[in-house]
């Protein structure tokens, strides 16, 4: 016999006994399956047998996979690493912009950073839960705002850039492996004479905000 779970079909040992009836959920989840699977048998021609049941859902995951990588792909890259190693100083592993998707020269630029269970922060922040640090989102935000001061109106890369300073900072969520942080930095002043700017950041998780602050740039020939 076979029971149906939140996921997938699973087989079980014949007992002797046939189970006690169902629960309102279990009833509810069984229709659910039901109903899903049952237009693709009938596109295929397919008997609605335990293994075909496996095939369904395995046919599904792949066309929601296929949909996800289309939409994934869909984002413009503006700089990609190699463009990006070639404005920023900085390496692995401290090297925490991975792509800019928008950005308007002297305003306003916005990047992704995948975080992932590799980073060796992870070693020790935290072994048994795992948390981006802070100060590594901040780090982040700091770079994709050197991307956008170190790029003409500003200035240029070959100029030396320093992170002055932040103020107003507040994490309002957890970033763990698996996040992506969609960052955006915009600036709010450039005094080109003093070599100084100052910028508003922030970064999000699935559409939450995650952490926002004021950065203030040095940037020097």
């Amino acid at each position: 016999m076979y029971i149906v779970s939140n996921s997938f079909p699973i087989k079980t040992k014949r007992l002797g006994l046939e189970p006690r009836g169902k629960s309102i959920q279990q009833q509810r989840n069984l229709e659910k399956y039901r109903n899903m699977r049952t237009p693709f048998l009938r596109s295929q021609n397919l008997e609605q047998t335990p293994s075909c049941r496996h095939r369904d859902l395995t046919f599904k995951m792949q066309l929601s996979a296929e949909e996800l990588s289309k939409n994934h792909s869909g984002v413009t890259t503006v700089f990609g690493p190699t463009e990006i190693l070639k404005i920023l100083p900085h390496r692995f592993p401290f090297l925490l912009v991975d792509r800019v998707i928008e950005f308007e020269a002297g305003k306003r630029a916005v990047g992704l950073k995948n975080v992932t269970f590799n980073e060796p922060q992870f070693i020790g922040h935290f072994p048994e839960k795992p948390i981006f640090p802070g100060v590594y989102m901040l780090e982040a935000l700091a770079q994709l705002g050197g991307i956008v001061m170190l790029q003409p109106p500003i200035s240029d890369s070959y100029r030396d850039f320093y992170f002055a300073g932040v103020t107003q900072v507040r994490f309002r969520k957890p970033v763990v492996p698996g996040d992506t942080l969609v960052m955006q930095m915009e600036v709010l002043s450039v005094r080109q004479q003093l070599g100084i700017g100052k910028m508003s950041g922030k970064a999000y998780v699935d559409g939450k905000l995650a952490v926002e602050g004021e950065f203030t740039f040095s940037v020097q020939s």
